[in-house]
């Protein structure tokens, strides 16, 4: 009987001194680098309205967000936005957006999606591209307000990248690229001309209150069509504000180099030395 007793009262003693576990809210995953990973927000932010936030709430501001950069023109058949850039001889292009991501940081959330042109669309010859016709990319970068609302922070809503229509950037990955909120899009873009192709690994981030393409690494270079670069972003070093990047350079039958390329910030941007 004495067990009995001193072994309930352990019991009860280790019971009173657990807690339960935090509880997760607005917990958004993120289909980038390899696998999955997970963004929480805190659970005392007062701006409790990001909680909740449901596909169809993320859907409804996207295409608020939509319509304020490319007019009151969705197209229903293509389910995208038709745009006109008259900086390229009036071409026409539809919009269509991509995923859009909720971001939770200490200094804020915001939401970040994408646009690309498409450049699948054969029944109707509007949208019939030639080989010097870039593609376009819209990036945007969302906050909140104190009243909840969302707006625009940054925003480029047609960026030119590749060819025939096809921007490269449909299938961009979001990463994070520095400290806070700063993210932005990796993706390959260029095209073949005379059987010469040639490739850029393009960084689209935002910079101020646009979005620009910091980056200057090569994939495929048109004088030399054996080597290829790949790169990784190196979030490591929480001393920069900026993570570096991985470059890997292969040339057929050789062993890869690798070199870590730091962002310029005076330049404002990732680019190789003359000797890589």
């Amino acid at each position: 009987m004495s067990r009995y007793i001193k072994l309930s009262m352990l019991l009860l003693l280790v019971a009173g001194c657990q807690k339960e576990p935090p509880t997760m809210v607005n917990e958004v995953v993120n289909d980038v680098k390899e696998g999955k990973s997970s963004i929480v927000a805190d659970n005392n932010d007062a701006a409790a309205v990001t909680q909740g936030l449901s596909d169809d709430q993320l859907t409804a501001i996207v295409k608020k967000a939509m319509t304020e950069q490319y007019g009151d023109s969705f197209n229903e058949k293509y389910q995208c936005w038709d745009y006109i850039a008259t900086n390229l001889e009036d071409k026409q292009y539809c919009m269509k957006p991509g995923k859009a991501t909720t971001v939770d940081a200490n200094i804020g959330k915001t939401i970040y999606f994408h646009a690309a042109s498409r450049a699948d669309i054969t029944d109707d010859l509007a949208y019939s591209y030639g080989s010097v016709d870039s593609g376009l990319l819209g990036a945007f970068k969302l906050s909140m307000d104190a009243s909840g609302a969302w707006k625009s922070s940054a925003s480029n809503k047609a960026m030119e990248f590749g060819s025939v229509g096809n921007c490269g950037c449909d299938q961009a990955k979001l990463l994070k690229l520095g400290d806070g909120d700063f993210y932005g899009w990796i993706f390959s873009s260029g095209g073949t001309w005379q059987g010469i192709t040639v490739l850029n690994h393009a960084i689209v981030a935002p910079q101020g209150d646009v979005f620009a393409n910091i980056s200057s690494i090569p994939e495929i270079r048109e004088e030399d069509q054996e080597t290829i670069y790949q790169i990784k972003v190196v979030g490591t070093d929480t001393n920069k504000k900026i993570y570096p990047l991985l470059v890997s350079k292969q040339r057929k039958g050789q062993a890869a180099q690798e070199l870590l390329v730091p962002f310029d910030e005076n330049k404002k941007i990732y680019s190789l030395p003359e000797n890589f």
